[in-house]
């Protein structure tokens, strides 16, 4: 007879709690994205935090990085689905804000409206086969030895691209960069400067150490030495 009254209570509290539990509202947020009214067949870009960054960009730059300086360890921090204010932060200081990274090859005017693909680089574009971004944790992404705030200002206020989203004949509505890429890390080796006689690009420029009369590609001097280089006393340009 025990066994019974106790086979009761327990049905009882767990009827009762899950009546509780279907009245509560739920304590994680959610998106406002309704599945059912969402058009295709794929899964639909949650952003919970409303910070204009989707929630999978920021779970995939989300980790903390750690690195070890001459000075010591060095803390940089990810980005975090949950707080909206980190799009407008700039933890790896390149120049660049977490917003204008996920971005990138658009521009923020372009982001979200008149964007009419996915942002960073395409498969078919990339060494790994794989969609590439801007890492808002790492100051120079492609590892050529430029800030990816830099890049981007030489590509786009520089003028040094294939197509601008402005050009009618540009489908992608994109940024393409001639040089000063910060998803190609060509610029570590490449030397691209001005040409005298007409001012194209390609000619590049340099020392001719060994004085025969001609500057050979181990004399010029690349974009990355310009910048780290030249640029604190202007003796020398990344375009001319």
């Amino acid at each position: 007879m025990r066994r019974k009254q106790t086979a009761l209570l327990m049905s009882f509290l767990i009827l009762s709690s899950l009546a509780f539990v279907s009245q509560t509202r739920p304590q994680s947020p959610v998106s406002s994205t309704d599945p059912n009214l969402a058009e295709g067949t794929e899964s639909p870009v949650t952003d919970q935090d409303g910070d204009l960054i989707p929630d999978l960009y920021e779970v995939i730059f989300g980790g903390d990085l750690r690195l070890e300086t001459t000075t010591g360890e060095l803390t940089i921090r990810g980005l975090d689905p949950s707080d909206a204010t980190d799009n407008v932060t700039d933890y790896d200081r390149d120049g660049l804000t977490a917003l204008q990274e996920y971005c990138w090859p658009y521009t923020i005017d372009r982001c979200f409206e008149g964007r009419n693909s996915l942002t960073g680089k395409a498969p078919e574009e990339t060494a790994s086969g794989l969609r590439e971004y801007l890492d808002p944790r790492v100051s120079d992404t492609d590892g050529d030895g430029l800030p990816d705030g830099y890049e981007v200002y030489m590509c786009t206020v520089g003028g040094l691209y294939t197509n601008n989203p402005n050009d009618p004949l540009n489908s992608k509505k994109t940024w393409e960069c001639l040089y000063f890429d910060p998803l190609d890390p060509i610029d570590l080796i490449a030397d691209f400067d001005r040409c005298e006689a007409d001012f194209s690009w390609g000619c590049g420029d340099g020392f001719d150490f060994n004085s025969d009369g001609v500057i050979d590609i181990g004399e010029r001097f690349t974009s990355t030495e310009e910048y780290l280089f030249g640029s604190p006393q202007d003796w020398v340009t990344e375009r001319d």
